[in-house]
């Protein structure tokens, strides 16, 4: 079984190392095609698309991000994946993850939380699925996520520039 992903990518242009990646989801597509002008050769938006500031700052207002144009060039990229017949493999049994730039340690820490840790929150708060809480996730991305962030950094956590969310974690950012 095959799967297209897509994500607006940001790359140093001092460096050109990655340094911010957000999640495109199915629900934005379509927009973010046509801001990145993918062709009608290309159905599957699988190439990389270069955006120009104003299209990376609207794909970046649709998916609730926070961009750095000042710093960073933008793309939307395609990856395509192979699965294997198992749930175990499949797209929707993916961790959550994205990139955020702490602006007080100046770095940018990846963020994810392992799809067993969604699915327990998700049953133990009366959340209707693993879905509903990367909703919540997404919808306060700049916001609570980023005091964790901070804490995580504090407490060492992500010292090595990534951060696994815990059940505990989650509590802290949906308050409950």
């Amino acid at each position: 079984m095959s799967r297209i992903t897509h994500s607006l990518v940001g790359y140093n242009r001092a460096s050109a190392a990655i340094v911010e990646e957000f999640d495109v989801p199915d629900a934005v597509l379509s927009k973010a095609r046509e801001l990145a002008c993918v062709p009608a050769d290309d159905p599957g938006a699988i190439m990389c698309y270069a955006l120009d500031d104003s299209r990376a700052r609207d794909l970046a207002n649709l998916l609730h991000a926070k961009i750095d144009i000042e710093q960073c060039d933008y793309f939307l990229e395609g990856y395509a994946y192979e699965f294997a017949d198992d749930a175990e493999f499949r797209p929707e049994a993916l961790d959550w993850s994205v990139w955020i730039r702490n602006d007080i340690e100046k770095k940018h820490v990846k963020v994810t939380v392992a799809r067993r840790t969604l699915d327990d929150y998700a049953s133990s708060h009366g959340h209707k699925d693993h879905r509903a809480v990367i909703d919540l996730l997404n919808a306060r991305i700049n916001g609570d996520v980023a005091k964790t962030i901070a804490r995580g950094l504090d407490d060492g956590r992500a010292a090595s520039g990534q951060l696994e969310l815990t059940e505990e974690d989650l509590g802290a950012i949906f308050d409950e």
